[in-house]
This record gives C-alpha cells, structure tokens and sequence, in this order.
C-alpha cells in the first residue's frame, strides 16, 4: 500500500511538471521571447523539451531514492543479472540432485518392500519348518514306541531261538539216517532227469509242429480274408459294372442309338478315350466353376465336330452323360448333366489347389453319332521339376538299330511311363495312352549318342522344365557308360 502511494506521488509531480512546461512554453510562445537567439516557436518546443526530461530526470531520481531495490538495480544491474542466472543454474543442479535423490530414495522403497516380501516367506518356511519339526517329534515317539515291541519280539523270538536249536539236534540225528536213503534217491533222481530230457526234446517237437499248425491256419484264415474280400470286390464291381450298362443303355436310348441296330460305321472316339481336359484352380466361385465347365464342354465340342460327329435333334454335338444314384429309400434315380455340372461346380469350390478336368468318352461313339462325355475332377500339383530324374535303363550298343529303338520304345512305354504315373502324371487316354512326347527324331538322335558312347550304355529320362499332372511331359536323355 506504501509502495502505491510512493508512486502516485511521483505520477502527480510528473504531471505538475508537465503542466508547468506546457503553461511555460505557451507564455513564451504569447510573448515571442527568445532564448540564445532561436525563433519564438523553438524557443517553445525547446523549453517543453527540456520539461519532458526534466520530468524523467524527476522520475528517475524519486525512484532510486525512495525505492532501496530500484537503486540497487540501477547501480548492480548486470551483475544481478548474472548473479540471477548463477542461481538458475544451482538451482537446476539441485533439482537434478533432489531427482537422483527421489530415484533412489524410490529403488530403496523397492528394496524394502522386495525385503518385506522375502521376509514374508522366510517367515512361511519357518512356520513349515515347525509343523515339519512337530511331524519329526510325532515320528521320533512312533519309532520309540516300535523300537520297544520290536525288543519285545527279539526276547520272544529269542525263546523259540533256543527250541529251534533243539529241534536241529533232533533233526541231526534223523539226517545222518537220511543220508542212507540220499544214495538211493540221487540214481532215481538221475535217472528221471534223463527221461525229463526226452519228454523236453518231444515237447520241443510238439511246440514246433503247434506252430506249423498255427501258421498254416493264419494263412488259411488270411486266405479266407481275402477270397471275402475279393468275392465282396467282385460283387461291388458286377454292381458298378450293372449300373454303368443301364446308365449307358438309358443314354443310347436318349440318342437314338438303341433303335439303328448294329452300327457298322468307324469308331471315333472309343469309350474311355480323353477329348480335352482344361487346368482350373480349386476354391473358385460357384459362376466361375460353371464357366469352366462350360468351357470343357466347348473344347470337347470342337474336337468331336473335327473328328466328324453329328449334332443331335438340338444342334449339340456334345452332352454329358447321366448318371445313377440311389436316394434314401433304396431306389435308383437318375441324375441329369445339369445337375452333375452342379454338383462338380460345388466339389469344386471346396477343393484347393491346383486341378484339371477332363472330359472322356462315356460309350464307343462312331461316325455320324453324336459325342457322349464324362467328366472327371483331378489334383494337378507340380510332378516334376527341370532336371528331376524319371527312370533310367541299361542297353548294349553292340545290338542293330531296329533291336536298340525296340528297346527304347520299350523302355519309354513300360518304365518311363509307370514312373510317371506313380508320381501322379495323369496320362492322355485313348487308342494311344501317352505321357511324355518324344519323336522318331529324338530317338534316332539318341540311338547315335549311344553308338558314341559304345559298349554297355545307361540311358537316363528326365524332365526337361517344370511340369504339372495334366502337363504333356517333354522328356530329354542322359546317355553315359554303365
């Protein structure tokens, strides 16, 4: 409140002073006066110039004596400045200190409380140490009160000690009588070990023949089996084999053939032969699968019609056969293509990976009759990779051309091809079953490496590049000495 009225005194004598200048400096300017031969209207500004510093002057110097840190700031500015920024730092310093302090003084909290803790426990295994201790205490009576009876049982078994040894002396004298008979039992005991050994020898026999008996009868039994099981396979095939004639009977009547008679004209697609096949990825759409479907139906369509087919009464050359089911009740419907192709495009969509489908001649189709398919599902996964080995066979240079060609025909038809097929190749059905495509060419270039090479020769077929089940393999040749 001081400090206010300090300084509404000095705003009330400034404003004195300014009034006094102002009122002087328009006298002189009335009066037109002088001052070191200046014009009257500087002589004015200069007289209220020097007002307005004299004003500071004032000012100034009533706040330096009335105010003791105002004087102070004034005469130690720049070292209280400083001072000022020396005592920022030590206090920055201090807190980083009080910051370390809290830290730790936090670590040895945890320390404490990791202490409680520990000593929490030390305090749970001592309690079970005295529980341990008061069982041990129980168990030491127990074994005391034992020890007890088991002196008891020693002094008692001690009394019959002392009989018993009375009743050896007794059992001496009958022994030495024994040993007499001891002679005598020894050869009959001899003699019966003798027998026991050929009663041993004709039990080895009998356990022998048992066991001729038995294996005999594990394999009739075995035998028994599999004439059941083959009777039962048979059976299911002649089943297969019934259902397939109706069905193939039911289509011939769908196209007409059933009422031409015998058919007399060439065969162009025997049954079983493939048309086209068509590689399609597993887990597609229900639209797409029937697309690809569609587009089997399609290829086969233009194969049949270049092989010389005949459209039906509805302009197709190709359809798809139909098929049998038997329903809940046991009896045999049919099922027409539309619902096949259905039924394919949902097995589709659950699949996964790679597929082919391929479209097959259902029955012997000849000359002016249309196309009748089947289609299968097949897995299409990569078989063999470039360089991958497919089989191999020994040949003997010194044989004519004819005998060694037979022989690599032979060898690409049986070995080649069982090899393939074991590793999944899916081959190309028909008059000609094939896998791989070798040419006359390729033969008679390899027949020439193998006159090169001369003497016992191995041939080795593997797979020129990358391919898949439904892939037509390229083959190439390894020709060396055996």
């Amino acid at each position: 409140m001081y400090q206010w009225l300090i300084w509404l005194g000095i705003m009330l004598v400034c404003g004195i002073i300014a009034y006094m200048g102002d009122t002087l400096g328009r006298k002189l300017g009335k009066k037109r006066l002088t001052i070191f031969g200046l014009r009257p209207k500087r002589t004015a500004i200069l007289v209220t110039s020097i007002t307005g510093c004299l004003i500071f002057i004032v000012a100034l110097g009533s706040v330096v004596t009335i105010s003791k840190e105002y004087r102070q700031w004034v005469t130690n500015g720049v070292e209280s400045v400083r001072e000022l920024e020396r005592k920022q730092n030590e206090l920055r310093e201090q807190n980083k200190q009080m910051g370390k302090m809290v830290k730790e003084l936090d670590k040895a909290a945890q320390e404490l409380k990791d202490l409680k803790v520990s000593i929490g426990t030390t305090k749970d295994a001592l309690q079970r140490a005295k529980q341990e201790l008061s069982g041990a205490n129980e168990l030491k009576k127990k074994m005391t009160a034992d020890l007890a009876r088991v002196r008891q049982q020693e002094s008692t078994t001690r009394g019959r000690l002392d009989a018993t040894l009375q009743d050896l002396k007794t059992a001496d004298e009958s022994l030495s009588r024994i040993e007499g008979e001891k002679g005598r039992l020894t050869q009959q005991n001899q003699e019966l070990i003798r027998q026991n050994g050929e009663l041993g020898k004709q039990t080895i026999e009998l356990e022998r023949e048992k066991q001729r008996l038995e294996q005999g009868n594990s394999a009739l039994v075995q035998t028994k089996n599999d004439l059941t099981a083959e009777t039962n396979r048979l059976h299911q095939q002649l089943e297969d084999e019934r259902r397939r004639f109706n069905i193939m009977y039911d289509q011939a009547q769908v196209i007409g053939i059933k009422n031409k008679g015998l058919r007399t004209s060439p065969v162009l697609f025997p049954v079983g032969q493939e048309v086209a096949r068509l590689p399609v990825k597993g887990g597609a759409a229900m639209p797409e699968n029937l697309n690809s479907l569609d587009s089997l139906m399609a290829m086969a369509e233009r194969v049949a019609k270049s092989e010389g087919a005949s459209p039906k009464e509805d302009g197709s050359v190709v359809s798809m056969i139909e098929r049998m089911a038997v329903n809940d009740q046991g009896d045999e419907v049919v099922i027409n293509p539309e619902e096949i192709k259905i039924a394919m495009a949902r097995e589709m969509q659950k699949a996964v990976g790679d597929f082919v489908l391929v479209a097959s001649s259902a029955i012997n189709t000849v000359q002016g009759e249309p196309l009748v398919v089947d289609i299968g599902f097949h897995p299409n996964p990569i078989v063999f990779s470039a360089g991958d080995a497919i089989a191999d066979t020994d040949v003997d240079s010194s044989f004519d051309d004819n005998q060694l060609l037979s022989n690599l025909i032979t060898f690409l038809q049986s070995d080649v091809a069982a090899k393939s097929r074991e590793k999944g190749m899916i081959p190309i059905t028909g008059p000609n079953r094939s896998i791989g495509n070798v040419t006359y060419g390729d033969l008679y270039s390899l027949l020439k490496r193998i006159r090169e090479v001369g003497g016992r020769v191995k041939v080795a077929a593997y797979s020129t590049g990358q391919v898949r089940a439904a892939d037509r393999l390229e083959i190439g040749f390894r020709v060396g000495p055996e």
